[in-house]
């Protein structure tokens, strides 16, 4: 069993588990395509949290634009978990311009997924907005 499989079924989770395994099974063998699935996991969060608070955001707003808005640091409200939502988007942009993450980095961001909430939809937001979804 790996570490996301807790969301594997879930069929509006689909994404979401797509980028979280990954970004899990690449880590050691391809650490770019790892962070680049570990930013896109956070972008999916960071919609998703728009979405269930019932905010419009445009196709194009950057990622960068969205964790820094209101809304998600908001929903967020902890400092050491800004941090690594920084530093996971950080990281993922710089494997997909140069090319240069190591494996010491991406372990950092998989673990940040796992450690700092998940990093994904909290289960009572989740029920709240998605009450159909077993």
């Amino acid at each position: 069993m790996r570490n996301f499989d807790y969301i594997k079924d879930l069929h509006s989770l689909n994404d979401l588990y797509r980028f979280c395994n990954v970004a899990e099974i690449t880590q050691v063998s391809d650490p770019d395509q790892s962070a680049i699935n570990s930013r896109k996991a956070l972008e999916w969060v960071a919609r998703a949290i728009y979405s269930i608070k019932g905010l419009l955001i445009g196709e194009r707003t950057s990622l960068f634009e969205m964790v820094e808005d209101e809304p998600f640091k908001e929903f967020v409200n902890n400092d050491k978990l800004m941090m690594a939502v920084h530093y996971i988007r950080k990281v993922g942009n710089m494997a997909a311009h140069s090319g240069n993450v190591s494996k010491k980095g991406v372990l950092f961001c998989i673990a940040e997924h796992l450690q700092r909430g998940r990093l994904h939809v909290g289960q009572a937001e989740y029920r709240r907005k998605f009450p159909t979804v077993q």
